[in-house]
């Protein structure tokens, strides 16, 4: 090339079309080499940033507001898309893909926003849901207010457990620890799991344990109340539960004592019957739930499923069934039984007795005789032919005990709530002679049908 040659002069088979930017608005009258000097000192791109006047923002009123703050996003979703698809493509991004990206960023805030409002109602609702449990506590604890227990803090409570390093055991309710007051006094700290039914389940306890002074119901110490954080502080039962002696292979405790046991689990119940204000129904009665001190003397325990009602009212209404399978009353499943009333104890201590006798589960699929698998029903046929019951160490007089606790238990698990004895009767046949004592009829049969099927 000459230089001096214009673009018209070159043979149409030396050409080659490119499309280049150039900063010349028409090369008509430049010689090739002019077009290459041009081309070699490059182009300068100017990006116009009024574009963002395209998001057109108005800050005059909340609406308006909110609107311009959606443009804003959404005109950041589009630069954001347009730089991806420049690194997915290495194309940079044409005009006609604006209004698609547009609506791709779009689609994308709506629901990123309506992912954030979710979770927002969520914690809400949560939060609200603490706040409402908290306030029914709280009023509750202010109305107790004259003869409230001590109230702990929840860092109070990690010092008296040590950071809560001893455990006790676990149950249905919580977790429980043991603790060592400043006085030395050992003591029992349940930690109570997610509250249930409006924080009811820590009202039910404070509210009956902590106006009971008996020697057969386990003390209320203390409690904490501190947001989620809910518990509960009792007397230290140094022998634990029954369960570990009732079916305990190697139990040293003698029948006497079990006896006695039986004996001082009734007079608990009774009094939550008949000796307060308030009639008070357990409607929890297990070995499980029956604490025994340093001397063997019983405490009943975990009021939970526990229901206040005036002593005026002999029925009383739930909305659910309420207690542990094995010991519940047929009725609490069978309404056409009868009424919910104070017999639901008596049937679970009757379930309670069967198993002091016995030293092992009511129901038992494992036993070497299959006649044996329900114990209520094996012993009451062994009473219908007359054959002495044999267990271990029976002496004469052992005899006579467990015969009549086996007797007073078949009172207490009868199917219908009427036949059933009170507390109180149920505690004069205890004290009385076995040989004054009736055998009732074969109607609690009815019932071991519907605990193997509940079961």
């Amino acid at each position: 090339m000459d230089g001096g040659t214009p673009p018209s002069g070159l043979h149409p088979a030396c050409t080659v079309e490119a499309r280049v930017p150039i900063s010349v608005h028409n090369i008509n009258g430049l010689s090739t080499f002019d077009i290459y000097k041009k081309l070699m000192m490059g182009t300068r791109i100017k990006w116009d940033l009024r574009l963002i006047n395209i998001v057109i923002l108005d800050w005059s009123s909340v609406v308006n507001t909110l609107l311009s703050f959606l443009r804003l996003l959404a005109f950041v979703a589009i630069c954001i898309l347009a730089y991806v698809f420049l690194f997915l493509t290495g194309e940079p991004i044409i005009v006609i893909q604006i209004p698609f990206l547009a609506i791709t960023g779009m689609f994308l805030i709506r629901t990123f926003l309506g992912i954030c409002c979710f979770i927002a109602l969520v914690i809400y609702k949560l939060r609200r849901r603490h706040l409402s449990v908290d306030d029914a506590i709280e009023n509750f604890l202010q109305s107790q207010i004259n003869f409230m227990p001590i109230r702990y803090s929840y860092a109070e409570l990690k010092k008296i457990t040590g950071d809560f390093k001893d455990k006790l055991g676990e149950g249905g309710y919580g977790t429980v620890f043991k603790g060592k007051l400043r006085s030395g006094k050992f003591v029992a700290v349940k930690l109570l799991k997610e509250s249930k039914g409006n924080g009811q389940d820590f009202i039910n306890e404070v509210a009956t344990i902590g106006r009971i002074y008996h020697v057969n119901v386990v003390e209320l110490v203390g409690f904490c109340v501190e947001g989620e954080k809910q518990a509960l502080v009792y007397d230290f039962m140094t022998n634990g539960s029954l369960d570990k002696f009732i079916f305990s292979t190697n139990s040293s405790l003698s029948w006497q004592k079990m006896f006695e046991i039986a004996v001082g689990v009734g007079r608990g119940i009774e009094y939550l019957h008949n000796g307060c204000a308030m009639k008070i129904l357990h409607f929890d009665i297990k070995p499980h739930n029956i604490l025994l001190d340093e001397n063997f003397n019983p405490k009943l325990s975990d009021f939970g499923l526990a229901k206040l009602h005036s002593v005026d009212d002999s029925i009383i209404s739930l909305t659910a069934a309420r207690g542990t399978l094995g010991y519940m009353a047929p009725e609490l499943f069978y309404k056409n039984l009868g009424g919910i009333s104070y017999k639901a104890d008596v049937y679970s201590f009757g379930m309670m007795l069967m198993e002091i006798v016995g030293r092992r589960k009511n129901l038992n699929t494992s036993a070497d005789n299959s006649s044996q698998i329900y114990f209520p029903l094996w012993i009451y046929h062994q009473f219908e032919l007359g054959e002495n019951i044999e267990l271990e160490n029976m002496t004469e007089n052992v005899n006579k005990i467990v015969r009549k606790m086996i007797i007073v238990a078949f009172w207490c698990i009868q199917t219908k709530p009427i036949h059933r004895p009170t507390m109180a009767k149920v505690l004069k046949m205890l004290e009385s002679e076995e040989e004054l004592l009736e055998i009732p009829p074969k109607s609690f049969l009815f019932s071991v049908d519907m605990s193997c099927n509940d079961e």
